[in-house]
């Protein structure tokens, strides 16, 4: 504890670059300077481009063929005894996921 008040007192924490190891230059420099209201503009601007190529690749994969078929089974809709038969298997453990993310949401400072 008295270690992190020396730290946050002397702002050291908040100066150190982000991404960055002892041994590597840091990747990005701790301000960039970009506004807060610009961010999801510019969050865009990146993943966008990155969406369409990511879209073009899938376009250009090739088709299954009969092997494909063959090898695979076809999936059927869920009816509604196995979906209650998969939540009961699989809730308790996505319910405290859930709320542990919440917590953890919830109490970041």
């Amino acid at each position: 504890m008295i270690v992190a008040r020396h730290l946050l007192a002397h702002r050291t924490l908040l100066s150190l670059p982000l991404l960055s190891l002892p041994f590597l230059p840091p990747l990005l420099p701790p301000r960039l300077g970009a506004p807060p209201l610009a961010m999801p503009l510019i969050i865009g601007a990146v993943a966008c481009p990155l969406s369409v190529l990511l879209l073009a690749c899938v376009h250009a994969a090739p088709r299954p063929d009969a092997a494909d078929v063959a090898a695979r089974s076809r999936r059927s809709p869920m009816t509604a005894a196995a979906r209650i038969a998969f939540l009961l298997r699989f809730g308790p453990g996505l319910a405290c996921m859930l709320l542990g993310y919440a917590i953890l949401v919830g109490v970041r400072p």
